[in-house]
């Protein structure tokens, strides 16, 4: 998966497009995320002549990638039984989770910026509707990106999210006895002070990207 060409997070299958034809001639850094691990590497964009609108020869640069969706109407469909399906559905659902996580973990420690990163309601309809238009496949599948990635966030050590729960039971724990209904109190105000900041972040977010870019 491309997260980054020349330093600009890639949200989107056409940000690659744009900034591939649109940048200038020579070598682009690309930053993938391959099997949970960054990788960087040069890749230099040829030039190559297509049929533009009316007909018209047009000059374009690629890279000789495409988006897996264009390929969803070509695949042969794969029947499998039960126990197959379940199995095949537990192992993707496990590298999605993976994969999420890593993406998550490389957000906390700095390494992509949340302002690139972070998105809200805006973001999501915008994703799903773009992913609908490739296909049904396409669709259902950013939607289970969207729901491990909102499930990991719930699992933050955040107070009033299960991560939070989970945290102060962690206390309970270690300490043999509850933590104080005061020390509680605090911790969920606190949790919803940073939910409400990070709401309004994403809010702001959406708009920026999504009209001012």
């Amino acid at each position: 998966m491309v997260l980054e060409i020349d330093g600009n997070l890639i949200r989107r299958w056409t940000d690659i497009q744009t900034h591939v034809e649109a940048g200038p001639a020579g070598p682009r850094r690309f930053v993938l995320l391959h099997h949970g691990e960054l990788v960087a590497l040069e890749v230099t964009p040829q030039e190559v002549t297509i049929q533009g609108p009316g007909g018209q020869p047009r000059t374009t640069r690629q890279v000789g990638i495409v988006s897996a969706g264009r390929y969803d109407s070509a695949k042969e469909t794969l029947k499998l039984g039960l126990a197959a399906a379940t199995a095949r559905g537990v192992r993707e659902t496990a590298r999605i989770c993976l994969e999420s996580a890593t993406i998550l973990a490389h957000v906390i420690m700095g390494d992509v910026p949340l302002s690139e990163s972070l998105g809200g309601p805006i973001s999501i309809v915008t994703v799903a509707a773009q992913s609908a238009a490739v296909s049904v496949f396409s669709y259902l599948r950013v939607m289970a990106l969207i729901s491990v990635s909102l499930g990991l966030i719930n699992l933050l050590p955040v107070p009033l999210l299960d991560g939070g729960h989970i945290m102060f039971l962690f206390f309970e724990m270690v300490r043999g006895r509850p933590v104080s209904m005061r020390f509680r109190e605090i911790s969920q105000q606190i949790g919803m002070i940073i939910l409400f900041i990070l709401m309004a972040f994403a809010l702001a977010n959406d708009v920026r990207i999504n009209y001012f870019r």
